[in-house]
């Protein structure tokens, strides 16, 4: 930050920086209908409340109920990042190096040890906002997920669409990020996975479950691997150089 503008610091612009605004929000809405796919965070407990009740509105609320935990996690951890960033942090390559080591350790904890906390089973199915919280938070780690994007589009976006931010400008412009971002992640959730239920109580029903069961977690761990490795790599100029050289 210097005389009231925002200003991107070492050197990145936007024909140096390793992906724009735009991919960045197919990536966040990508994660969201691929937890939406994943039976355990998505489809499946509403499904099967709707099987328990005979009714599709239980199924929609309930499917709502995962979302708003979904959100209000990514929230919980984003917006108070998001506004120590736009008042403490001139520089985003530390947070970038850092998300990325703590994306790449939770990628390959989760690939060791894939078995949400114990605790969450106790959690009683007549909270599943709550549920969707703590799911979200320890075992899927979508709040830490978006983090890096959250890096990349406060430091990226303005440079891309010519956006000059004097310091309240800018806090404002990174909590709406981290609000947006945290939505743009959690409606393709909802929609996808109350359209799957929606489709599959309507016609296999309790066919289903015991023999169309997968579990998308082994991708989900491989993706936290893939973006740690580019957070790691935007927030190191060096690193970056040999993957700009190296991979076009």
């Amino acid at each position: 930050m210097l005389d009231g503008e925002f200003l991107l610091p070492l050197g990145l612009n936007g024909s140096d920086a390793m992906m724009g605004p735009a991919l960045l929000w197919a990536m966040i809405v990508g994660m969201g209908l691929y937890q939406g796919l994943n039976p355990p965070m998505g489809w499946l407990p509403a499904l099967a409340r709707g099987l328990e009740t005979g009714r599709t509105a239980p199924l929609i609320q309930r499917a709502a109920a995962i979302a708003l935990g979904h959100y209000a996690a990514m929230l919980a951890l984003l917006v108070p990042l998001a506004a120590g960033f736009a008042m403490l942090l001139p520089d985003p390559s530390p947070a970038l190096a850092a998300s990325g080591v703590l994306l790449l350790g939770f990628g390959l904890f989760k690939l060791w040890r894939p078995q949400h906390p114990r605790f969450i089973a106790r959690i009683p199915p007549r909270q599943p906002v709550r549920w969707s919280f703590w799911m979200s938070a320890t075992h899927c780690g979508s709040p830490l997920m978006m983090l890096s994007a959250l890096i990349n589009l406060i430091w990226l976006e303005p440079v891309y669409y010519g956006l000059r931010f004097g310091p309240g400008l800018r806090l404002s412009h990174d909590l709406g990020l981290a609000v947006l971002l945290a939505a743009g992640m959690t409606v393709p959730l909802l929609v996808t996975a109350s359209g799957v239920a929606l489709l599959l109580h309507r016609t296999l029903g309790l066919r289903l479950i015991g023999r169309l069961w997968f579990n998308l977690d082994f991708g989900w761990s491989l993706a936290f691997i893939a973006m740690g490795v580019m957070a790691l790599a935007m927030g190191d100029p060096r690193l970056m150089a040999y993957c700009r050289s190296h991979l076009g």
